[in-house]
Formats: structure tokens, sequence, C-alpha cells
């Protein structure tokens, strides 16, 4: 039995090995077999928590598919399920923040995109999935100032305007705030030089 607590701990230092080597994919692995097999809690939490870390350290930068950066989110949050009261829950949370940052960033860069193609539905479309899914984000903010700018260019101050209104007591921001004023009121007759430039930054 002392022969097989130690094979099975020994998954454990091996996990924690491969993780220092960066082969995350290896380390992983051995997480979860000694979760799988192990009945010391506190450890099980550890190994548990060190995978969630593996699977946010494969994820890709925002320019790059998002996929593992789901996953990640998925596993991480699959972590703080199992262990609400961790020592290691504030590490978790800002791990996902991070992640959700970089999935909102992603969407932000296609709306933008879309934005200088002149294709303002589209671009709208991803500034609605930023404010409605990623609200946590500083790019909500964001999303809220270009759903703005995208009524200006479409030549619609009015609009523009009304969304103001509408929105402007649900800023994170008092920096945004102050921001999307700034967009109205600088091209209330059009976007001369400075438009054009915010435009195709």
């Amino acid at each position: 039995e002392d022969g097989t607590a130690l094979s099975l701990v020994s998954h454990l230092y091996l996990g924690e090995s491969f993780y220092g080597l960066k082969s995350y994919e290896e380390a992983i692995y051995h997480f979860n077999y000694y979760s799988m097999f192990s009945n010391v809690i506190e450890n099980v939490e550890k190994a548990q928590f060190m995978k969630s870390k593996c699977t946010f350290k494969l994820t890709l930068d925002y320019k790059n598919d998002q996929t593992k950066t789901f996953l990640a989110i998925s596993s991480i949050q699959e972590f703080l399920d199992n262990f609400p009261y961790s020592i290691y829950k504030e590490e978790a949370y800002e791990m996902i923040q991070k992640l959700r940052e970089r999935i909102a960033r992603k969407h932000f860069e296609n709306g933008r995109l879309y934005l200088k193609m002149k294709k303002f539905d589209s671009a709208m479309y991803y500034c609605d999935i930023i404010i409605s899914d990623y609200y946590d984000t500083k790019y909500s903010d964001e999303s809220k100032i270009s759903y703005i700018f995208t009524y200006i260019l479409m030549k619609d101050y009015n609009k523009a305007k009304e969304y103001f209104n509408l929105n402007k007591d649900t800023f994170k921001s008092s920096d945004s705030l102050i921001e999307a004023k700034k967009v109205l009121n600088e091209y209330k007759n059009g976007l001369g030089i400075s438009g054009y430039y915010r435009r195709y930054k």
C-alpha cells in the first residue's frame, strides 16, 4: 500500500516537473492521473489547480484561434466549482479574467476590421457580443464608444447621441465616459482628419 501511495504521489511531482519545463501537455496528464486516484484532498486540490494553470499556459494570443482559451476557462471554472473556498481561488479568478479580456479583444478587433470595411452591421454585431457577454472587461466600454462612432460614420448623429444617452450610466470607467462625450462633440459636424485617423488606426 505504501508503495502504491508513493507511486501515485510521484505523478504529482512529475506534473510539477513537467510544468517547470513548460511541457504543459505532459504535466496535465500526470495531474489528471493523480487527481483521479488519490484520496488526499489537499493534494487533489493542488493537482487540479496546476492542471488549470497548464491549460492557461497553453492558450494563444488574441490574434490566433481561441479554442484553447475557451477550454482553459472551462477547466479553471471546473476547479472553482470543485473547490470554491480554495487557497488558489484568487489566482484562478485572475486567470479567468485575463482570458475573458483576451476573447473580448478578439471580438473587438474583428469589429474594428468590419468598421474599416464599412460593414457597419457586422461591426455592431461584435460590439453587442462584448457588451452582452464580456461586460466585465475593458472592451465593454470600448465597444460602446465604437457603437457611437459607428453611428457617426453612418451619418446618423442623432442615433449616436441617443445611444450615448441610453448607455452613459453603464460605463465602467469615467475616462471612457469622457472619451464617449469627446467622440460625440468632435465629430458632430463630420469626421475630419482626426476622425479618419481614428477609423483606420
